[in-house]
């Protein structure tokens, strides 16, 4: 199906389009036009018109059509308010056509028909068009298609059986009501090890609203976060929250929390649901790292959760505080049962022993992590023990806690639940 990308702050423009075409029309922000076509270059080329729309300030316009020629052979349309003639450095960015934006609709269709070549447009628009969609499909190596990029990036063939083909799509919730017991270490070696095995196929999501550092902790300078993903009346575009997406390594894919601890005062915890269920029709594992407590975005993750991960420190005041969160949530039925309690930190002398935590939390212990220097400095360092070849402690943890995941991953049936916890949508 056709695509026509109209970029846009506040313009009529995208509305107009959608009510007058059957085509996609997808409306990006100046900032995020980047970010959006790399996405749309790794899924598909189907965009076969660029709008720039009458409210794009004249300083972006050169910068905006290279951006859309970098990767896509598509005619790129300037629209003002009233007629203003092609520069040459324009058309040498792309723009084949200036168009008056308080034309008629029925004059708007005729532009847009004209570019896409449909019957009742001229013969030469409809002869550009066929050459242009030849020049996407043709498989010449300036044009390498969408599969030919994902092959060389993840080493995958047609003949290879793609992991989301067989396994059905897990979020993973990372949780702890007690801070500074690693969930961010947990949930980010976890998500690297995942996305070895399903590479540009996972996903991880910094849900710590207040103090989330999955992006320092990957050493991710991240221009786009999580409040960003979000409108006022719900969530992005599937299309739009791709181009926000940071990636590590190339194969894990990184939607980092927002710098601002206010940032998501304004999103429901509905809105929020609605995300991870959108990031997993997308991606087969989807991570998510929690705050401390039980806040807002951890019970909007653990609705919409296959697998809830608890994590806890070898000291009584965390495995208090989780025991009481586990029954609390319990009550309310709103924990999968496909549980996974790994114990981080452990280290002898305490006065607590794996297996007195074991039987306080009634479920076993599926990785314990003892303290080492290590971890720490691949923290700091902002380079995952799992995405290290070196077998230390940590990297064995979590590359059991993955066989786990993984293998019975299309398996385990998620619950309907009966109940839920009525929250406040802010």
């Amino acid at each position: 199906m056709s695509i026509i990308v109209v970029v846009a702050n506040n313009s009529p423009l995208t509305a107009r389009l959608r009510a007058a075409t059957d085509v996609e029309v997808v409306a990006v922000k100046p900032g995020l036009a980047d970010n959006v076509l790399k996405s749309m270059l790794a899924t598909d080329r189907n965009i076969t018109l660029a709008l720039v729309a009458e409210d794009i300030e004249e300083d972006h316009l050169e910068e905006l059509g290279y951006i859309v020629m970098d990767y896509f052979d598509v005619p790129v349309v300037l629209c003002r308010d009233g007629y203003e003639p092609l520069s040459d450095d324009l058309r040498r960015a792309g723009y084949v056509e200036a168009f008056d934006s308080a034309s008629a609709d029925v004059e708007l269709m005729k532009m847009v028909n004209r570019h896409l070549g449909v019957d009742d447009a001229p013969e030469p628009a409809r002869r550009s068009a066929g050459i242009r969609e030849a020049q996407r499909t043709q498989p010449i190596s300036e044009n390498v298609s969408a599969a030919d990029r994902l092959a060389k990036i993840t080493g995958m063939t047609d003949e290879d059986e793609p992991v989301r083909a067989i396994k059905e799509p897990r979020v993973i919730v990372v949780m702890c009501p007690k801070g500074g017991v690693g969930k961010t270490t947990i949930s980010t070696n976890l998500a690297v090890a995942l996305a070895q095995k399903a590479p540009l196929d996972t996903i991880i999501v910094d849900f710590d609203s207040q103090f989330g550092d999955v992006a320092s902790v990957l050493n991710i300078n991240a221009q786009h976060t999580l409040e960003d993903a979000f409108t006022e009346g719900g969530v992005q575009s599937s299309l739009i929250v791709k181009g926000l997406l940071n990636s590590f390594q190339d194969n894990l894919l990184v939607l980092a929390g927002s710098d601002s601890p206010a940032a998501l005062e304004k999103i429901t915890s509905s809105q929020e649901s609605q995300l991870l269920k959108q990031l997993s029709d997308e991606y087969t594992y989807v991570v998510v790292d929690t705050g401390s407590g039980l806040t807002d975005e951890t019970l909007a993750a653990l609705e919409v959760a296959t697998d809830v991960m608890f994590v806890t420190t070898m000291d009584i005041s965390a495995v208090k505080a989780l025991r009481r969160a586990i029954d609390l949530l319990d009550r309310i039925d709103l924990l999968p049962r496909n549980r996974h309690l790994v114990v981080n930190m452990a280290e002898p002398g305490t006065g607590l022993e794996v297996e007195d935590i074991a039987r306080a939390m009634r479920m076993p212990v599926d990785a314990s992590v003892p303290r080492s220097v290590e971890i720490a400095l691949s923290i700091n360092l902002g380079k995952p023990v799992a995405d290290s070849k070196q077998k230390g402690e940590l990297g064995n943890a979590v590359r059991s806690l993955v066989a786990k995941l993984g293998g019975d991953a299309g398996s385990s049936a998620v619950p309907i639940r009966k109940g839920g916890l009525l929250r406040r949508e802010r």
